[in-house]
């Protein structure tokens, strides 16, 4: 709404966030070779960075309060349908539980492996 009477306003400009991620995860499925069906669980471990740019909060407070790195472990839970020998379907929830974050997603997608024949 509109500031109170007296107060000081103005316009700061834009402030942009850009945030990078990674993340390696190891996965268990009861189910190994070529099942249709396979769902699995992972574990795994990763870094969160987040930079805010801005000239109005350039070197101050705010941008290193908004500035991040973090560290942590993710879960995660899904399974993935094959559909024909090379291609298949996944859908998998994930949290991830971050020294400065904690954030829980749901994906979907589709894979496409190649493969090379060995031997024969």
């Amino acid at each position: 709404g509109p500031a109170p009477p007296g107060a000081a306003t103005g316009d700061v400009g834009r402030v942009s966030a850009a945030s990078r991620a990674a993340t390696a995860e190891g996965r268990w499925s009861p189910r190994r070779g070529r099942h249709r069906w396979r769902p699995y669980v992972g574990v795994g471990v990763g870094a969160y960075a987040l930079n805010a740019e801005g000239r109005a909060v350039s070197g101050t407070f705010v941008e290193k309060a908004l500035d991040n790195i973090a560290a942590g472990v993710a879960a995660s839970v899904g399974a993935e349908v094959l559909l024909v020998p090379n291609l298949s379907l996944g859908m998998q929830a994930r949290y991830d539980l971050l020294s400065g974050f904690r954030f829980a997603s749901l994906r979907a997608g589709a894979s496409y492996v190649f493969r090379t024949r060995t031997g024969a």
